[in-house]
């Protein structure tokens, strides 16, 4: 019984973890890259979407479940809090990265325990969840709108995700190469 609270609360702050910093990630990429926002949900440099993969690969349904939950929380204001589009868009957000991994760990053999992941593993991965994103973001908008254009929000999408991808991992990299030079 204490194993399961145990396991409980670790999920609960692995979900709250993801969540928070979803919307982090969401409101820097907002202040940052507004220049390069092409619609309201097409962006050339999309941060966030690191974190979905990342997120997924590390936490499995844990990830993609604050993923789901910190999307919601960023669209629903800016939807003028239309629940049910805002329900959808987090679902598509969390659902491509779910899928994603999915397809890359049965594509290119990834372990479960990440071992053995190559920067290149984790650039096809990241384009893999970037492509399903982008293809089912713009297929709800097409089926919702008359007016949506693919040509205009597929490609901001798609580039958008792999640039904020490499950009965070580029980050991430230069953040542990400085830890590990510092002497303590």
């Amino acid at each position: 019984m204490e194993q399961a609270r145990e396991r409980l609360k670790t999920q609960t702050v692995e979900v709250s973890a993801v969540v928070v910093l979803w919307v982090l990630l969401f409101e820097v990429n907002r202040w940052l890259f507004a220049y390069f926002e092409s619609s309201p949900f097409a962006n050339w440099v999309f941060l966030p979407a690191a974190l979905r993969v990342v997120a997924v690969l590390l936490l499995g349904w844990r990830g993609a479940l604050g993923l789901f939950l910190g999307a919601f929380f960023t669209n629903y204001p800016h939807l003028g809090h239309n629940m049910l589009e805002s329900l959808v868009l987090a679902a598509l957000s969390a659902s491509s990265p779910l899928v994603g991994v999915l397809v890359a760990r049965r594509l290119l053999r990834i372990q479960s325990d990440l071992a053995g992941l190559s920067i290149k593993d984790l650039l096809y991965v990241a384009a893999i969840c970037a492509t399903l994103s982008a293809v089912a973001h713009n297929a709800y908008f097409h089926q919702t709108s008359a007016d949506h254009r693919w040509a205009a929000s597929f490609l901001p999408m798609l580039i958008g995700d792999l640039i904020g991808t490499l950009l965070f991992l580029y980050a991430a990299s230069a953040v542990e190469r400085r830890i590990k030079r510092r002497p303590f």
